[in-house]
């Protein structure tokens, strides 16, 4: 019965770091043990994806390229087709200027904050602070920067260290659905 209750479903696209995808999906349906679920799910189909490697949908175009952290990440730019609103994620990373052409004209820069309002002095961890996403979201003339992975309590700091470099910086809340 699963098996042909999972034929209807859809695979689950995903995409990631070709150094990483396979061994982390598999870790991730081992741990949910997805072949107890009930009825159909999604079988996952991997995209391995190399710094500087496109991906295409009908729907969607997504570009990409490598963060700065320690273990293989990347960057990414995803385009809607029929709207051209683009939304840019950086998910871990320090500094890193080439993020500023992957962003240009982004509705949207989703930037991680780990060091709050600081800019850190040793990038060895790969975590930026607002004011280096703020700049990256300056640079790049983005419309609007939502910072991400900060301690609670410094998220608030964190914001207003962005918006004295870039205005419009909001702090997403739990849950919050951002329309571009």
């Amino acid at each position: 019965q699963r098996s042909r209750d999972r034929e209807h479903v859809p695979p689950l696209h995903i995409l990631g770091p070709e150094e990483d995808i396979e061994r982390i999906v598999n870790l991730t349906t081992q741990f949910i043990q997805i072949e107890k679920l009930k009825g159909g799910f999604a079988h996952p189909e991997l995209h391995p994806l190399a710094a500087g490697a496109e991906f295409e949908t009908a729907e969607f175009r997504i570009d990409t390229i490598r963060s700065i952290h320690p273990v293989p990440g990347l960057v990414y730019r995803f385009t809607d087709k029929e709207t051209s609103k683009s939304v840019a994620f950086t998910g871990d990373t320090a500094y890193h200027p080439p993020i500023i052409e992957l962003a240009r004209d982004s509705d949207l820069l989703i930037h991680e904050a780990s060091h709050g309002p600081n800019r850190p002095s040793d990038t060895t961890w790969g975590h930026a602070g607002s004011p280096d996403a703020a700049e990256i979201a300056k640079a790049a003339k983005v419309k609007r920067l939502a910072l991400i992975h900060c301690a609670e309590d410094g998220q608030e700091a964190a914001v207003d260290a962005a918006r004295e470099i870039f205005e419009n910086t909001f702090w997403p809340e739990d849950g919050e659905t951002v329309t571009l």
